[in-house]
């Protein structure tokens, strides 16, 4: 494993792109192990916002295909060598003590959308692309370690037999605008 340390200390500054080619040795892993660890400890006072690692892209030019500011890829070699889950990204909140917590979750998702130049093609929170050829990957969410409950409301997914939604949310599917279904009224 890698290890940066102090590097509050270095704060380095670069006037001109910097392209860091990392190739550490292969892990052997017997256990969880980890290519790279970065660990923050922040100190939390009322009204701040701590970030342990921040990025920002901003884009120039005229003529550009893609964008991002975080690319996660995991290649699966062509023999099995993966028994459980395999994913580009994996995000982990973890809420303990004995007090009340405010909003809570996973992954906040922020759009800020000030263009007046006019519309985006496919305007979204989330965008799915499929670039396999088998056609494989058939499911919106897999929704793990979970039952769903019979009409309680308590659980992340409740059944809902004779309801009629009162509410959707849009999706699109290629070209084609669908909505799920929903109802503000529990079970």
């Amino acid at each position: 494993m890698m290890q940066v340390q102090d590097i509050e200390r270095v704060n380095p500054v670069f006037t001109n792109p910097v392209k860091w080619t990392l190739t550490p040795e292969p892990i052997t892993a017997s256990a969880e192990e980890h290519m790279w660890d970065i660990a923050y400890n922040s100190t939390m006072a009322s009204g701040s916002g701590a970030v342990a690692h921040n990025i920002v892209h901003t884009t120039g030019g005229s003529a550009g295909a893609w964008a991002c500011g975080i690319y996660a890829k995991v290649v699966q070699a062509t023999s099995k060598k993966v028994n459980g889950y395999l994913n580009a990204a994996e995000f982990e909140t973890t809420i303990s003590g004995s007090y009340n917590c405010s909003d809570y979750c996973v992954l906040a998702l922020n759009s800020t959308f000030t263009n007046t130049g006019g519309a985006v093609s496919h305007p979204a929170f989330i965008y799915f692309r499929d670039y396999g050829t088998a056609d494989k990957t058939n499911l919106l969410f897999w929704i793990a370690d979970n039952t769903i409950a019979t009409t309680d409301g308590t659980k992340l997914v409740t059944t809902s037999a004779g309801k009629t939604h009162s509410h959707s949310i849009g999706i699109q599917v290629g070209a084609t605008k669908l909505w799920l279904m929903c109802t503000s009224t529990t079970g």
